[in-house]
């Protein structure tokens, strides 16, 4: 069972408490009782200082703050997260659950060129992206805290960093008829 505490959220213009990263790895410990809960305060303040979208549970031999989940992988996502670069994933499912915040998800097939389609990410809302399916997940709010899932867990380094391809990396369709949604900056990190 996993269990995911909502009601400390911490109330708007009021600070959260400040907890190190370390409560990451804390986590990791107690992974294998048989119930596990993770404080969404704790959680956030600890990410606070990451500033990136932050896998709780990909197997991942660079990261020892790792919880290890055989069948899915569990992730996070804050409104102070470095915006998503557009992916898609060939074998897994991917669902964003919004706990607080205002973001953008846009997806599309990744064999159709055009067909972007946009969705409100509010709160209380889950979007759930099938396998390849290009997606790209952006903050709208200066705060937010999104639960990310993924399944089958995938492990991985490198360019498919667990089954993901980065669209501008790896798809077959880039540069070769699909079209990038306007709003898209193409990261120059990104591209090959």
């Amino acid at each position: 069972m996993l269990h995911i505490v909502t009601d400390d959220e911490p109330a708007h213009g009021q600070e959260s408490v400040q907890v190190s990263e370390s409560y990451v790895f804390e986590l990791t410990k107690k992974c294998q009782e048989p119930g596990l809960v993770i404080e969404n305060a704790a959680l956030t303040a600890a990410l606070s200082t990451v500033g990136v979208a932050k896998s709780l549970s990909a197997s991942d031999p660079f990261e020892p703050s790792q919880m290890h989940f055989d069948e899915i992988s569990i992730g996070v996502i804050t409104a102070n997260t470095d915006p998503r670069v557009l992916h898609w994933h060939p074998q897994q499912i991917e669902v964003y659950a919004i706990f607080f915040g205002d973001a953008e998800f846009l997806c599309k097939y990744q064999w159709d060129d055009v067909g972007w389609v946009a969705h409100r990410a509010a709160p209380g809302r889950v979007l759930i992206v099938q396998p390849q399916v290009c997606h790209w997940f952006r903050w709208k709010s200066r705060a937010g805290f999104a639960y990310v899932f993924k399944a089958p867990q995938i492990a991985g380094v490198g360019p498919n960093l667990a089954g993901e391809v980065v669209c501008t990396r790896g798809c077959p369709h880039f540069n070769n008829g699909c079209v990038l949604p306007a709003e898209y900056d193409l990261p120059k990190r990104n591209v090959a």
